[in-house]
């Protein structure tokens, strides 16, 4: 029996709860496609989602000084 005959015939015998926990797992690890290179998890973390902060710096320095930032 290949191996991937033997995985077939574990996750037949997994009941859903299990499947499910299977499934995060083997998601998560394999979430990119073959051959690319997975980022590490802390790229993106300084997305503020309201655009490009450095263009609108004096707009948020002003804002927060109360209209005083050059």
């Amino acid at each position: 029996m290949t191996s991937k005959e033997q995985l077939i015939d574990l996750v037949e015998h997994l009941d859903e709860a299990e499947a499910a926990e299977v499934l995060d797992l083997l998601a998560s690890r394999y979430a990119h496609r073959p051959g690319e290179r997975k980022l590490p998890a802390f790229v993106g973390m300084g997305h503020s989602g309201q655009g490009d902060l450095g263009r609108r710096a004096k707009e948020i320095v002003r804002k927060e000084l109360g209209g005083h930032a050059a």
